[in-house]
């Protein structure tokens, strides 16, 4: 009699693995892709990305260099802009040009001119007056010029610059206000009371408001020192030199 083995039958897991081998052979299966040529070709683009990029940084860092080099240099960063501003001084570069006055014309309109007393009760800034030099005393003049908008207060002093010149003249603005000077860039920049001003020397026009009607505008031929302090742009007129302007302008108190 010959020997029987035992027959083994499946068990539910095994069953059901066998079938789904049987009916995926009767799938058909599309090629595999070259997953790896994409692979490559996707980092070679991340590679060349920075590279361009680096490009791009490199030439921004060069051009901010460029234009930090100019605004370094005064004069270069005057013709970059053409406009500087101090204050209510706006000084541009280029402007009108007109003749000096007849000799003998009044720097400043008669018909204007009033008490220190009624200037100060018309702005609401404090009109100070130089305590440099010691014998300079109380304006000889005062006049107001202006509107709402730009409400000017000039003192001068006859007897401090040369006869037959405009005399010396301090003007108050407000700093919100607005007044131009066509001129090239100032000549020094000195510090007064630690903020920048700004000196001229070379003739140029002048134009401020006047109440009522168009600009006025005058040829100046004498050393202007313009700064700020507070709400307040002063404009000193003077045939003095530098130094002296600075120490009126730093007793105004």
């Amino acid at each position: 009699m010959s020997e029987r083995f035992p027959v083994q039958t499946p068990d539910e897991n095994e069953a059901w693995e066998m079938r789904v081998q049987t009916v995926s052979r009767q799938f058909d299966y599309p090629p595999t892709p070259d997953v790896a040529a994409g692979v490559r070709a996707r980092l070679g683009r991340r590679e060349r990305a920075p590279l361009r990029s680096g490009w791009i940084r490199a030439a921004l860092a060069i051009v901010l260099i460029a234009l930090v080099a100019v605004l370094a240099i005064p004069d270069l960063r005057a013709k970059a802009f053409e406009i500087l501003q101090l204050g209510a001084l706006r000084v541009e570069h280029e402007g009108p040009t007109i003749t000096p006055q007849p000799e003998g014309t009044p720097a400043f309109d008669p018909a204007l001119e009033t008490t220190l007393d009624d200037a100060r009760s018309q702005v609401d800034y404090p009109v100070l007056l130089p305590a440099y030099p010691p014998d300079l005393g109380v304006p000889d003049h005062v006049y107001f010029y202006g509107d709402l908008y730009h409400p000017t207060v000039i003192l001068t002093w006859e007897g401090f610059n040369t006869p037959g010149k405009p005399p010396l003249s301090l003007s108050l603005y407000p700093s919100d206000s607005l007044i131009v000077k066509y001129a090239a860039a100032p000549t020094a920049r000195p510090v007064i009371r630690g903020a920048e001003a700004f000196w001229f020397v070379q003739p140029h026009v002048f134009e401020q408001p006047s109440p009522g009607a168009d600009p006025v505008q005058r040829l100046i031929e004498v050393n202007v020192l313009v700064w700020q302090v507070d709400r307040v742009t002063y404009r000193l007129e003077t045939e003095w030199p530098l130094e002296e302007a600075v120490r009126l302008a730093e007793s105004v108190e």
